[in-house]
């Protein structure tokens, strides 16, 4: 816990496998406030979901988190990074907090709308839209879902 409230923050991403090249991924986390802002840098799979499922845990310990997950530097992502995605989402809820992911790229949208997801993961286009949407949902006077 102590670890979210420095400023900022880099996780390594460790090689997984040696005969499989791990690819160049970087997860940096940063306080925004309350919210903390996770920006996903580079290839995201399957080899790299534990690294990011960790840190995601890791943020979401607070009582009632914020979290905004940046896609748009992230060059490509597969469906165990949404799987990650959609677990830390559900953890934030469920601890009474907001969840937004930022996503600009067109093939990364059409990724999330063909697993049917556009309606939870709700991506969103600017940190301000994301930082709106992390406010807990009985803060918005409606429910979550």
């Amino acid at each position: 816990m102590d670890e979210l409230n420095r400023s900022s923050l880099r996780f390594v991403v460790p090689r997984s496998l040696d005969r499989i090249p791990a690819p160049a991924s970087d997860i940096g986390v940063h306080r925004l406030g309350g919210p903390l802002l996770i920006t996903l840098g580079g290839e995201f799979d399957l080899l790299v979901a534990p690294a990011l499922r960790q840190a995601l845990d890791i943020a979401v310990t607070a009582r009632c988190p914020r979290l905004v997950v940046d896609l748009r530097p992230t060059t490509f992502f597969d469906c165990s990074i949404l799987s990650v995605l959609l677990r830390a989402r559900r953890r934030t809820v469920e601890r009474g907090g907001g969840f937004a992911v930022i996503c600009v790229r067109p093939s990364h949208l059409r990724l999330i709308a063909a697993a049917e997801l556009a309606g939870v993961l709700a991506p969103v286009r600017t940190l301000q839209q994301a930082l709106v949407a992390t406010v807990p949902a009985r803060g918005r006077g409606r429910d979550g879902p």
